[in-house]
């Protein structure tokens, strides 16, 4: 038998994005796009060996925050005030992945590896913020910058949903010489249709391949 367990990031994300656009009653509009944030996942797995077969199964948590925030600042001749939507994604929840190994030794040197992995589709939990804010820009008693909200012009808080996880297969052989050389090929095939973060698939793929 053996036990496994661990901490690693399951992805993260970060961007600044400016454009200027002419708005027909506003002029030259200014636009900014803004996302950051990460998720990780901690995970622990057990295996047991029967011969040369080996089954075994991963439960991982992933949890972390993703914020989206897009912005409008018209000319600043203009006495329009800019106003910002942020959106902020509190995500957490758990899933598994089984995994099954065949190991056949030749001549005690000589081994082929046969394994697969199946991760489950499962929902991660979401918690949602959202606002609409007005703000300027003015000056702090140092000279410098600052931004200085005026409203909140809409909001919701604390949205409950769900991001649907892709299922994903996997299949290996691998073949060598122990300590010696390798050769293998591996495919791993993810089911995106049923992905879908709060009910949204804008731009989502039906399904993804990769062979190695």
């Amino acid at each position: 038998g053996g036990l496994a367990f661990g901490f690693k990031p399951f992805t993260s994300a970060y961007y600044t994005a400016e454009d200027t656009v002419a708005h027909p009653s506003m002029g030259n509009v200014f636009n900014i796009y803004n996302i950051n944030g990460s998720l990780n996942t901690v995970f622990a797995g057990v295996g047991y060996r029967i011969k040369s077969f080996s089954l075994g199964v991963n439960a991982n948590y992933t949890f972390g925050h993703i914020k989206h925030s897009s912005a409008i600042e018209p000319n600043s001749l203009l006495n329009y005030a800019n106003v910002e939507y942020a959106q902020n994604n509190l995500i957490r929840g758990f899933d598994f992945t089984i995994g099954a190994i065949y190991q056949k030794v030749f001549k005690d040197v000589y081994y082929l590896n046969l394994g697969a992995t199946y991760k489950i589709g499962s929902g991660l939990n979401v918690t949602r913020d959202e606002h609409f804010m007005s703000y300027r820009y003015n000056q702090n008693s140092n000279g410098n910058t600052i931004l200085n909200p005026i409203d909140t012009v809409w909001s919701k808080v604390e949205q409950k949903g769900k991001i649907t996880l892709p299922s994903t297969f996997s299949l290996g052989a691998h073949y060598g010489k122990s300590g010696y050389w390798n050769i293998g090929v591996d495919y791993i095939n993810s089911n995106w249709r049923d992905y879908a973060f709060m009910n949204d698939r804008m731009n989502i793929a039906e399904q993804t391949s990769r062979v190695a």
